[in-house]
């Protein structure tokens, strides 16, 4: 409406708002924000300026754990894939495990020899070899190398959005497969099958490794319990809210293996501690929530879904602190 003042001017005069057009214009300004919750595009990315940047020590670490656990998840798929083909009646599998190996071989046999003095008889995988032992200090100087080359080439990045994604996808999968692998050998007790001759061997005879053997062997419900913690920590992996309980009890099966394979000298320490390892950096960015939820009386902190793809697609889902 207008009004004149005291020299005939028109003044224009605003009425007051009523309660109900308050009400109007907030419910039109919720309208026009997205909400994950009724299903609109959130918008994700590594620029966000919603977002906190990452600290630097974040980063770098970040950085490493994706360099280095992605070449050890891609070499450990490498290892078991002649084992999954082989259960689909395809028997070729491990000749083209064995060439890589054998390509592999001389600079690994070289890094042994000159810089860690040990000597390399063999390419056997699996087992705590020389062979291996190089490999896995091959692949940490790697890591590390192309971790240096990331952080100055992308240096300004304050994070990684979707890349976190995308690693923490591929790195579920990877710790997924392994349990499922593992856990299958004790659910159907054939990792340790009961020795007869053990029943006639003096036990002042028995090698460490025997004496746990056949402790386990002896009782098959107790080696399908072992199996079965396993599968489920396989099966919680691939559940997008269920990953830091998945990677939590990772974590204990591979602290109990790892500690029974350094105080039984058993030949696996490289394996179960490389999927500790991964279990623990799987388990980092949820460390807060868990700790929230096991030692305070405070609600966990809200993790965000993360869409894999800028389309909003989200692949076996994705959760970011």
């Amino acid at each position: 409406m207008a009004d004149t003042d005291g020299f005939g001017a028109s003044v224009a005069v605003q009425s007051p708002r009523t309660p109900e057009d308050v009400a109007e214009v907030e419910v039109e300004t919720a309208a026009a924000k997205p909400d994950a919750s009724r299903g609109d595009p959130v918008p994700q990315g590594d620029g966000g300026s919603d977002e906190e940047p990452w600290h630097l020590l974040t980063r770098i670490g970040f950085r490493f754990g994706v360099c280095y656990f992605g070449m050890f998840g891609l070499a450990g798929v490498l290892g078991l894939l002649p084992i999954l083909l082989a259960g689909l009646g395809i028997r070729s599998g491990w000749t083209s495990v064995l060439n890589v190996l054998h390509l592999a071989r001389p600079p690994i046999e070289w890094t042994a020899t000159h810089v860690l003095g040990l000597h390399v008889v063999s390419v056997q995988v699996g087992s705590d070899s020389a062979f291996q032992w190089t490999a896995l200090f091959l692949l940490m100087v790697v890591a590390a190398v192309a971790t240096a080359v990331w952080s100055v080439l992308d240096r300004r990045r304050p994070r990684y959005t979707r890349v976190f994604a995308w690693a923490q996808l591929y790195l579920r999968l990877v710790l997924a497969i392994a349990m499922f692998y593992f856990g299958m050998a004790k659910a159907i007790p054939t990792q340790m099958p009961f020795v007869l001759n053990r029943l006639v061997e003096p036990f002042g005879d028995f090698s460490p490794e025997g004496v746990l053997w056949s402790q386990v062997s002896v009782s098959q419900p107790y080696e399908i319990l072992l199996g079965g913690a396993e599968l489920l920590a396989g099966v919680l992996l691939l559940v997008p809210r269920a990953t830091a309980a998945g990677a939590l009890l990772c974590a204990v099966d591979m602290t109990q293996v790892f500690l029974l394979n350094m105080t039984y000298d058993i030949r696996l320490k490289t394996v179960s501690s490389q999927f500790l390892l991964l279990s623990l950096f799987l388990l980092a960015p949820r460390a807060r929530r868990v700790l929230a939820v096991l030692f305070s009386d405070r609600a966990a902190p809200h993790a965000r879904a993360v869409r894999h793809l800028p389309g909003g697609r989200l692949l076996l889902g994705g959760l970011c602190p």
